[in-house]
């Protein structure tokens, strides 16, 4: 387990202490008396005049650099209270962590979890997978890593009260100068909603199909434009043409025009009076010596 206070950013800022001027004076005080001086005396003007210049050229060069140094702290700042300032009003969880997962940085986001910020550095992102999704998480993270490229997944993550909820995450890895990656930031997004949605439309569906498959004649659940929606075992069977393949294509296009014409003015009947209609239509397409009587059945469900 990685010490929390090493790959917190903010306890790193923390403990970073810079030396008062005072200090400072003293310390150069004293490297200065163990530098021998040279011995004016047995040099000449132009010896003393170009030791001079050399030691005014030093306090500049020097005084560049710390300029340089101030420069390149005050930017550092900048971008990390920019960065701190975009994670925090981010709806997505932003977080960083090392090459094995042990988190460095989680934004504010990440209290929808129920955990404060600070908890979560040095733990691993493994320790809060749900133990059902814990495998194959575990697979997706060891293949990204290994090939350095992204990966998107979804699965559920344990909140601070035991519940769970459902997060779509992808990594993006930070690279050295050389490409190798270093880090890792995550961007997860709470799920939830849309996972719960996508069971009840599944719950849904499989119900409107368990009903149409227990009508003993053909059913079709179209659209108000014709368009098939679900279709029961027995239509599947008489058209020999697979469920799947029925769904999203077009109920009038599958007869004649002359067919699809008189069945579709039935179907406008419905839709602009909201009530039932049963008709019956001849199918001379099928066999001319021996025309099919059909019984049809239209009602409108809300």
């Amino acid at each position: 387990m990685t010490d929390e206070k090493n790959n917190n950013p903010r306890s790193q800022s923390s403990l970073t202490a810079f030396p008062e001027p005072k200090q400072l004076r003293e310390q150069a005080e004293q490297m200065a008396k163990d530098i021998p001086l040279p011995d004016l005396g047995t040099m000449t003007q132009e010896e003393i005049q170009q030791r001079l210049h050399e030691l005014r050229v030093k306090q500049i060069e020097a005084e560049l650099q710390n300029e340089q140094l101030r420069t390149r702290l005050e930017e550092r700042d900048d971008r990390a209270e920019l960065f701190g300032i975009v994670t925090e009003n981010m709806l997505d969880m932003v977080a960083l962590t090392d090459m094995e997962g042990h988190f460095i940085f989680a934004g504010k986001s990440h209290e929808i979890l129920g955990y404060e910020t600070d908890f979560l550095i040095g733990k691993n992102v493994m320790d809060f997978v749900h133990p059902e999704d814990l495998l194959r998480i575990r697979e997706e993270f060891g293949e990204s890593v290994a090939s350095g490229h992204p990966r998107r997944v979804e699965y559920r993550y344990r909140c601070k009260d035991g519940n769970h909820i459902w997060l779509e995450t992808i990594g993006n890895f930070i690279k050295d100068k050389n490409g190798i990656p270093q880090k890792i930031v995550f961007s997860s997004r709470n799920i939830t909603e849309r996972k719960r949605a996508e069971e009840e439309l599944y719950k849904s569906e499989a119900m409107t199909q368990a009903l149409l498959n227990g009508i003993p004649e053909s059913a079709f659940l179209i659209e108000s434009d014709g368009d098939i929606i679900a279709a029961n075992t027995t239509v599947a069977q008489r058209l020999n043409c697979p469920i799947g393949e029925l769904i999203g294509s077009n109920i009038f296009t599958r007869v004649s025009n002359g067919v699809a014409e008189f069945r579709r003015k039935f179907l406008d009947q419905v839709l602009q009076t909201g009530e039932p209609v049963q008709f019956e239509d001849v199918r001379l397409d099928r066999d001319i010596e021996n025309p099919e009587s059909i019984q049809f059945l239209i009602r409108m469900v809300k």
